[in-house]
């Protein structure tokens, strides 16, 4: 059996014997570890693809955690993983974890009134998950919204390594307030 140049792909050569099923199958299977495979679970992944036929650059989509992860250096990596909320006195925040790489999202929109100097999201009781907490305080970017939308005022999102989230902003009233904090997790 022939094989294509750059992947490796089995197809029939002109002095083969004739078998369909076969032939089919050995693409089949060598087509398949070359794409993105999905499983219900972790456990489902791991028990479909046993540790010796585990090859660098698989890709596996597991659903239960709408997590895509790749195979490398011996392990599963997460590559990609859905947005995780979390909810704050109402307000939405957002956070993806890449790696140790955490990135939050936090919009509070629909407000009124909103002033001071500093918002502490959920009066100051930890926001993040311990998978999403800062290994250090982190400062990131955002805007206080006013109710006319010609003046926008920057704000600064603070997270703390206890997993507070609160918002620095000019001591003006606000309708709202988006921003977002890159930083490396604690654990």
């Amino acid at each position: 059996m022939a094989t294509t140049t750059i992947q490796p792909l089995p197809y029939p050569a002109p002095g083969d014997a004739p078998d369909i099923p076969r032939d089919l199958k050995a693409l089949a299977e060598a087509v398949e570890d070359r794409t993105i495979m999905r499983f219900a679970t972790t456990a489902a992944r791991d028990a479909a693809i046993p540790s010796g036929r585990r090859m660098r650059g698989m890709v596996a989509y597991v659903e239960a955690t709408a997590t895509t992860y790749i195979y490398d250096q011996g392990g599963w990596w997460v590559l990609w993983r859905r947005p995780a909320w979390v909810q704050a006195q109402g307000t939405d925040v957002q956070y993806t974890r890449v790696g140790q790489t955490v990135t939050v999202a936090v919009d509070i929109s629909g407000a009124s009134g909103l002033t001071g100097d500093v918002v502490t999201l959920n009066g100051g009781a930890p926001v993040l998950p311990a998978e999403a907490v800062p290994a250090m305080e982190s400062y990131g970017s955002g805007i206080a919204l006013q109710p006319s939308p010609t003046t926008i005022h920057s704000a600064t999102v603070v997270i703390t390594p206890g997993g507070v989230i609160k918002i620095v902003k000019p001591s003006v009233a606000t309708t709202g307030m988006r921003g977002t904090a890159t930083y490396i997790a604690a654990s």
